[in-house]
């Protein structure tokens, strides 16, 4: 099996453009990647959650600002 280093992951730039990159080494470079689409699910899950019950809006904002796992490997 290769180690980390030698895997080649490809990613679009904005023009478009497919470039080998090389996978990220830190938390920090995962986050920079991933970041801006996990606001977007966040943005998305309370959007579906919300109900003309302001009871309920209220306790699925505050579940859902507790933070922790949204998402499980399958």
């Amino acid at each position: 099996m290769p180690d980390h280093k030698s895997l080649v992951m490809k990613q679009q730039n904005k023009a478009g453009i497919v470039q080998k990159t090389s996978p990220p080494q830190s938390l920090t470079q995962i986050l920079k990647v991933v970041s801006s689409k996990i606001e977007l699910l966040e943005s998305q899950i309370l959007r579906d959650v919300r109900t003309d019950i302001p009871l309920l809006n209220n306790v699925a904002e505050h579940i859902l600002s507790s933070g922790g796992k949204r998402l499980r490997p399958a």
